[in-house]
């Protein structure tokens, strides 16, 4: 069973890894713990939507292999998003290219990296993906609240009379 430290001052985002072929998820694994990060790992979809249920709160990111049995990252993905919306997530694959991905995803930009042994750009992936700052709410920092000018507070009545005309 999965479990989440507990203030533990090192670790620093949870990651769910979903990838069916073990020696590779171990692999990922092992480079995202070394660079602090907490990881659930999942085989299939399946088992990452029962650790999502479990942990969903304290996920902040999704990293899927695209081509499982079962249950393809992309549908994962989107049940997933069903129930947190705004999830960030990694797709990975050694065979689909982004374009396929970004397809299947119905046009939404996606992030992809080619799964491959060298692992190297996966942490710096990763950093990139959870720095990420949500689009709506960027363009609204841009666009509307810097124009945005907040009424004036009412004026207080400075006279030496009560409103009532008593003193």
């Amino acid at each position: 069973m999965a479990t989440l430290p507990s203030n533990d001052p090192i670790r620093k985002e949870t990651i769910l890894v979903v990838e069916d072929y073990d020696q590779f998820r171990e692999l990922i694994r092992m480079v995202l713990s070394e660079d602090g990060y907490h990881v659930l790992e999942a085989r299939n979809g399946t088992e990452a939507l029962d650790l999502f249920a479990q942990f969903g709160k304290n996920i902040d990111m999704v990293l899927t292999d695209i081509i499982m049995p079962g249950m393809s990252g992309v549908h994962l993905v989107e049940r997933i998003r069903t129930l947190s919306p705004r999830m960030k997530v990694i797709f990975m694959s050694a065979y689909a290219r982004p374009q396929e991905v970004q397809q299947a995803i119905r046009g939404e930009r996606i992030n992809f990296i080619e799964k491959s042994n060298k692992l190297v750009q996966l942490s710096a992936k990763v950093r990139e993906v959870l720095d990420e700052r949500h689009p709506i709410v960027e363009w609204f920092k841009k666009n509307v609240s810097a124009r945005f000018v907040y009424p004036p507070a009412p004026a207080f009545r400075t006279s030496s009379t009560h409103p009532t005309g008593t003193p």
